[in-house]
């Protein structure tokens, strides 16, 4: 039996259709970046499958793996691979093909082989303690879930006159697959844990056509539909119900197919000329953007294969690309804020949040909460980034620079603030205050750029914050507080 598992990535080959590249492709390409920035990290050998919480997993060297946003933070989880992640934790398979459940670690591993089980067992998608997966027995598949240990098993409710489902992605406690009707294989969706499957398969496809749910968040599903065994396959996109399908094939392609989403974009692939180009859509076939042009001119081939939006609003798409290994494409932004102490993250350390939706750090002794914004270009040929810190004392303040977030951007209480910047931090000037501000680099002053400062010598994502003295006794005893934290991308 054929399953939505033959198309997934890391599972077996993408389509090959062969065709020309159109010159209605070439205007689509010419007109769908004109308006996208993405900067791409490259995370070295090997395939990101999936990306969720700052985390990317997939496969390199024949092991499972992890990175966190540069080649150089790779994690070996073990031989196999790892095919999605909800940040905290990893699903996928050991090289026996045994069902597996990482947290960040190789000693964290779990088989989810349920008890007795000897036939294969999958694990294909993770969300919040929930792993979904299929065991196959013969000919036919049956969906479930784990919640973290073999023993936890549990079937879906059974679909009326399906013999076979299977499941790829869960978000929210909603599942989605696709089952067996009538011999032919639809799309399916749980609305949660314990709901009946509802079949999502187009009416305007009903007969000979197929289709699959790949990818599910915030009640939209993403997958593709075909409309004959003969046929391409067609991205799609559905909100929740059969009549709610949207057709994502662009003009010009020959084949396309969605493998993630997460709010308002979709992932996957196109194929031009037998080859599969990573792609980006935004609800419609006309929002699609080829992510191939923003790689080197010497990429063949390249898929997306997730997609996730951080508190900042930067977003992450996974990938891998021929050549090239594994990547991923970040949006590009000059400073992107989060962890603000005004009730949108962690909670200020002793009720000293400030008004919500201010986007500040906590209140300090002042009555506000600082503020650290940018301007400028974080590009590595052309730095003329500029932080600008406001609302402090005027008293010393440290800018700092970190390779990650704290607690998945939320911060942790710091003195009388939030601690936001984490990973490798690195001191990149102290300053005094005046009129309850300043500025880092001041080139009037000898500064040398930030990205000189910070030793940033790759494209990729820094985490930018404010560290600065408030002696008047107001909140602890620490006679500190911090700024709003502040994601910069940066650019070749």
């Amino acid at each position: 039996m054929a399953t939505d598992m033959d198309t997934a990535p890391g599972r077996s080959r993408l389509p090959d259709v062969r065709a020309s590249l159109s010159l209605v492709l070439a205007a689509t390409l010419a007109s769908s970046n004109a308006t996208a920035q993405w900067t791409v990290v490259n995370l070295g050998s090997g395939q990101a499958l999936a990306v969720g919480g700052y985390k990317q997993a997939g496969t390199s060297a024949g092991n499972a793996v992890t990175w966190s946003g540069s080649p150089t933070s790779l994690v070996n989880l073990g031989p196999g691979q790892a095919v999605a992640t909800d940040g905290a934790q990893q699903v996928g398979a050991t090289a026996a093909n045994r069902p597996a459940l990482w947290s960040g670690t190789a000693a964290s591993f779990v088989d989810l082989t349920p008890t007795d089980w000897v036939y294969p067992a999958y694990v294909t998608g993770v969300d919040g303690g929930i792993q979904c997966g299929n065991l196959l027995h013969i000919l036919s598949s049956y969906a479930g879930y784990w919640t973290g240990s073999a023993a936890s098993w549990t079937y879906l409710t059974a679909c009326p006159f399906v013999n076979s489902t299977s499941v790829l992605a869960v978000h929210a406690g909603q599942l989605v697959g696709s089952g067996q009707v009538g011999g032919r294989q639809h799309a399916f969706l749980w609305t949660d844990v314990s709901a009946a499957c509802l079949d999502m398969h187009p009416a305007t496809l009903a007969g000979s056509g197929t289709s699959a749910a790949l990818a599910v968040h915030a009640g939209q599903q993403a997958g593709w539909t075909q409309a004959d065994s003969g046929l391409p396959q067609h991205a799609a996109l559905w909100s929740g119900s059969a009549a709610s399908w949207v057709d994502l094939h662009p003009i010009g392609v020959e084949a396309s197919i969605v493998y993630g989403i997460s709010g308002a974009y979709q992932v996957g692939t196109v194929t031009v000329g037998s080859q599969q180009r990573a792609s980006l859509w935004s609800g419609t076939a006309a929002s699609w953007v080829d992510l191939q042009a923003f790689l080197p001119a010497n990429t063949t081939s390249s898929v997306a294969t997730g997609v996730w939006t951080d508190a900042a609003g930067v977003t992450h798409i996974s990938g891998y690309a021929n050549p090239g290994g594994a990547v991923l494409w970040l949006s590009t932004t000059a400073g992107s804020v989060f962890c603000s102490g005004d009730g949108g993250a962690t909670a200020c350390p002793c009720g000293n949040d400030a008004p919500a939706g201010s986007g500040t750090g906590c209140r300090n002794s002042l009555g506000t909460g600082a503020r650290l914004t940018s301007s400028g270009n974080p590009s590595l040929s052309a730095d003329t980034l500029v932080l600008h810190g406001s609302g402090m004392p005027n008293s010393p303040v440290l800018y700092l620079q970190g390779s990650t977030v704290v607690q998945n951007g939320l911060g942790v209480a710091f003195g009388d603030g939030l601690l936001c910047a984490g990973g490798t931090i690195l001191r990149l000037k102290t300053k005094l205050n005046v009129a309850g501000a300043s500025l880092v680099p001041e080139p009037a002053q000898g500064d040398a750029p930030i990205s000189v400062l910070g030793a940033i010598s790759a494209p990729g994502l820094r985490v930018v914050q404010a560290y600065y003295r408030n002696v008047t006794p107001f909140c602890t005893a620490s006679a500190f507080n911090l700024t709003n934290g502040l994601e910069v991308v940066w650019t070749p």
